[in-house]
């Protein structure tokens, strides 16, 4: 046996000692972020970084083996690393599975390959123990430079061990290139950068290394055995791409920071939203009920005028809509919708008139979305407006939409099955870098017109709808908005199904709001429609004069009630017990906002029609013809 002097193992010692040091604390972090969130990829990079450290600590603990004076040590923790790193064949691709978004067919390929890893894995390794010397024998290796610590300190590889050597190779040569094209695809070269830098460096380092041990390079170029090139290697690949999955998560964790922010100002905005609604619905009302008795009475001029302040109040009204959208009361009210249509007409609307014209690139068999139209639409025209914004001399705005099917995590957190991508691109100037983290927060804005609240709003939409929202960019050269909706199999309605006819007069309708000028409105216009009226200011008294109503005979057409009264019963409870008692009573709720998702989900709280404030007379003769025709 060749005699090596212990001391040359020395540094090995302390070098593998520091690459464990590196690999413990990473790995004490992500067990940290892996409690937490629960992500598979938090999980698989944990799975690599326990086994690099192990691969480490053997490598370790055979230089030391050496120091001691003790080889036989080093050559059965030599085993010991050899089957370890058997665990890259699925760690690997399971890390793999999870960071890459490439098309439909790579990402099956991609599913199926951590399971064919841990077949190949499981086959080599029992392989190893049945045949040990196949895979790494006990006898000091042949042909290998002895002057290099690798000489006696480990044992002589087999046949089976060269290849997991190749299987290894294959599969991080195999994630950089996915990698590769993840970033020419997606852009996301700030976080796919750092596993890719380090997954270079290890193959580099480990190809040296084997260059060495095999004498396939000249001996002056020889670094005497100092230390493992190896676990340099993997331990530079397992941290850099843990501090690019950290840096997704700490990007994540500013979205959720940031959607707090947003859901803060939205309760202070639905606040004055509520109040706003409220004189809007009297004021609106009222002007309702004025243009209808001067038309007539044949008052041209008093009926332009009139028209003239509705138009105004409807901008008002449209305000408060924008504020409530991003409120913690503006929940969508859903249908099942065409995306493609609101895609279309959305872009020419907001494109009419302008320089800017739209292509559009949307799949023939695009999946239907549950999603609240209008707020879908509005969504859209503030994206389409910044793109325009951006192009003062005109251009082109690119829409596409397509099905995709997500897996968990990717790239929203919790979320898999069919959904929809719409991808918005102009070709105006860009977003600086310094600004792009910061176009959804509230009021922030770059330019001299706008009041910084269309993206914030555009972003509120689509997270009350399920869905993510994100944005890429680089100045001179555009703006890109990628939104995710859920996908539905359902069909969407024609729009004359359900349509309400004229309600008919007579009967009693019971009005039940906290509010005076809305009591005092709403009377009015259920009498111009030929209804009787009984007023209430909360649920209690709404309920009580129903049974007293129906106990003296009189019919009771419908009940108006208002979801939010301070102090009081709101609508939701009183319905649920007027539904109890008098499962026959056809129920209307209003509101302009509330913190229950009532108003999207009506039929779910016992209701059955709803009436959004402000509303005029004609929408009130609607909501009646909905309720009675249940």
């Amino acid at each position: 046996m060749t005699q090596l002097d212990p001391n040359m193992f020395l540094a090995p010692v302390i070098i593998a000692g520091i690459c464990a040091g590196v690999l413990m604390v990473g790995i004490v972090l992500f067990i940290t972020i892996y409690w937490s969130s629960g992500e598979k990829l938090h999980l698989a990079i944990l799975l690599i970084a326990i086994s690099g450290l192990v691969f480490v600590a053997a490598e370790m603990g055979m230089a030391t083996g050496h120091l001691l004076d003790n080889p036989s040590v080093g050559r059965q923790l030599h085993r010991v690393q050899g089957l370890v790193t058997l665990s890259f064949l699925f760690c690997v691709p399971y890390f793999l599975n999870n960071m890459v978004d490439l098309s439909i067919v790579w990402k099956q390929f991609n599913r199926y390959l951590p399971a064919v890893g841990l077949v190949i894995c499981l086959c080599i390794g029992a392989l190893a123990f049945i045949a040990p010397d196949l895979f790494i024998s006990q006898n000091e290796p042949r042909g290998i430079v002895l002057n290099l610590r690798w000489g006696t300190m480990r044992g002589e590889a087999g046949i089976l061990y060269r290849a997991r050597d190749i299987a290894i190779s294959l599969i991080m040569l195999y994630t950089l290139v996915c990698m590769v094209f993840d970033i020419a695809v997606h852009r996301r070269f700030r976080y796919l950068a750092f596993p890719v830098a380090g997954g270079m460096i290890f193959i580099l380092l480990g190809y040296y290394e084997y260059l060495i041990v095999y004498r396939l390079i000249d001996e002056r170029y020889y670094l005497h055995g100092n230390y493992c090139y190896t676990i340099v290697g993997i331990t530079v690949f397992i941290s850099l791409s843990m501090a690019g999955i950290l840096r997704m998560f700490v990007d994540q964790a500013r979205s959720v920071e940031k959607a707090m922010k947003i859901e803060s100002l939205g309760i202070f905005a639905g606040g004055i939203a509520h109040d706003f609604n409220n004189l809007l619905t009297a004021i609106i009302g009222n002007i309702s009920l004025a243009r209808l008795s001067c038309n007539n009475n044949n008052g041209g001029d008093v009926v332009e005028l009139l028209s003239e302040t509705e138009k105004a109040a409807d901008r008002a009204r449209e305000l408060t809509r924008q504020l409530l959208t991003f409120s913690s009361g503006g929940a969508p009210v859903r249908n099942v919708t065409s995306i493609r249509d609101i895609l279309i007409d959305t872009a020419h609307f907001i494109t009419s008139g302008s320089l800017v014209c739209c292509e559009f690139n949307i799949a023939d068999n695009l999946k239907n979305a549950d999603v609240d139209r209008g707020q879908i639409s509005q969504m859209i025209q503030n994206i389409i407006l910044n793109g325009i914004q951006s192009m003062p001399g005109g251009g082109t705005i690119y829409i596409s939409a397509e099905n995709v099917r997500l897996k968990r995590g990717r790239p929203i957190p919790e979320s898999r099955g069919d959904w929809i991508k719409i991808t918005i691109r102009d070709s105006g100037t860009g977003i600086p870098k310094k600004y792009i983290e910061r176009i959804f927060d509230p009021y922030f804005t770059t330019k001299n017109l706008g009041n910084g609240l269309g993206l914030t709003i555009s972003y509120s939409i689509v997270k009350k709808h399920n869905g993510h929202i994100s944005v890429r960019s680089r100045e001179g050269e555009g703006t890109t908005f990628d939104i995710y909706l859920p996908a539905s199999d359902r069909m969407e309605l024609p729009s004359s199904v359900g349509a309400p006819g004229e309600p008919a007069g007579g009967g009693t309708v019971i009005i039940m709001d906290d509010e005076t000028l809305i009591l005092d409105v709403g009377e009015r216009m259920l009498r111009k429609i030929g209804f009787g009226v009984r007023r209430a200011r909360d649920g209690a008294e709404a309920l009580s004069a129903y049974r007293e109503l129906v106990e003296a005979g009189v019919t009771v057409s419908c009940v108006i009630m208002d979801l939010s009264v301070p102090g009081g019963m709101g609508g939701k409870d009183a319905a649920r017990e007027l539904k109890k008692k008098y499962p026959e009573s056809r129920i209307i709720a209003s509101s302009g906002y509330s913190n229950d998702p009532v108003m999207a989900r009506f039929g779910a709280y016992g209701f059955d029609a709803i009436i959004v404030k402000p509303y005029r007379i004609d929408d009130l003769k609607e909501s009646i013809a909905r309720a009675l025709k249940k």
